[in-house]
């Protein structure tokens, strides 16, 4: 697994977490008092209604998507024609829990082009038994501007892999984009965070 430096490290505290090959079982807020990543970070959880929300997101996050997103539903930064493909992503990665890693080009509202990789990771909630994600988003290349800060316009799926919780390795998965020779993927999820 080839990641940006800070999303390698945030791969090494959950592995460090692991005590089988399964979903190691941590304490949420690890992620958001560390000062390495806290501020590139976000926290997702499923809530009994089947929805999707952030338990937390650092300033990095908040600044670049231009919203407060503290308890906010995930569908609320994704325009209606990217519901269904979310709603689907987020039933598969909840039900199934896999390492998904994208790399998406970015459009500032201020005009910069940035490239963010994203590593999403599962996890068992140490509080509440339930699985959440933690989801570091760094800028590739080049640190984050103020101008970045300022809000996103557009975003575009450059490339998804999905990892094996076991094994760590990629697999041919539906949500694999682009899709695998001969297999139909699901369609890119654009715009805000996956």
């Amino acid at each position: 697994m080839r990641f940006t430096p800070d999303n390698h490290y945030i791969m090494g505290l959950w592995l460090a977490a692991r005590d089988d090959k399964g979903l190691p079982r941590m304490d949420a807020a690890i992620f958001a008092r560390d000062t390495r990543v806290n501020k590139n970070v976000c926290l997702q959880f499923r809530t009994s209604d089947g929805s999707c929300r952030f338990a937390y997101a650092g300033s990095v996050v908040e600044n670049l998507l231009n919203e407060n997103l503290l308890g906010t539903p995930v569908n609320n930064i994704y325009s209606d024609r990217e519901l269904a493909d979310l709603d689907r992503m987020q039933a598969i990665k909840f039900s199934h829990p896999l390492i998904i890693h994208s790399l998406s080009s970015i459009t500032t509202l201020a005009g910069d082009k940035i490239q963010v990789e994203k590593l999403q990771v599962p996890f068992i909630c140490a509080a509440t038994d339930e699985i959440i994600y933690v989801i570091g988003a760094f800028v590739v290349g080049q640190p984050i501007s103020d101008a970045d800060r300022a809000g996103m316009k557009d975003r575009k799926l450059k490339s998804r892999t999905v990892y094996d919780l076991e094994t760590l390795k990629p697999i041919d998965h539906e949500l694999t984009f682009p899709a695998p020779q001969g297999k139909t993927s699901a369609k890119p999820v654009s715009r805000a965070a996956e």
